[in-house]
């Protein structure tokens, strides 16, 4: 996976699909503009993005040619990033294909779903603190 085998990046993937010759690598990241500046609280976004460009910087030369990463970016209030929008969108659609659900309820249900992983995660880490 990586270019160097002793790389000391870990695993850089919370999902890895692929065979013997193509992988996609899905990180999945989440931030929060309640932790930086002005700027991140007043839009979101910018934290996400500066999420997202810190992953790819970060493994960036270091994946094998036949790697593609992914990083799969929300926000803690859970907005979700428009890339990893066009994902779940992805997503659900084989989801209604093989459910025989409408599309707009599997991306519905999974959104759900997702912001609920992601709040209920943030209330532990909340709790941790406290």
């Amino acid at each position: 996976m990586f270019t160097n085998s002793q790389d000391d990046l870990g695993r850089p993937a919370d999902i890895l699909f692929g065979s013997a010759s193509w992988s996609l690598a899905v990180d999945v990241t989440i931030s929060t503009a309640l932790r930086n500046s002005a700027r991140t609280i007043a839009n979101p976004l910018y934290a996400m993005e500066a999420a997202v460009t810190a992953k790819c910087n970060k493994y960036a030369g270091r994946l094998s040619a036949n790697v593609t990463l992914f990083v799969f970016a929300l926000d803690s209030s859970g907005l979700i990033h428009p890339s990893s929008s066009f994902l779940l969108e992805r997503i659900a659609s084989a989801f209604a294909h093989a459910s025989g659900l409408s599309p707009s309820v599997s991306l519905s249900r999974l959104i759900q779903n997702l912001t609920f992983a992601v709040a209920a995660e943030t209330g532990r880490g909340l709790a941790r603190v406290h």
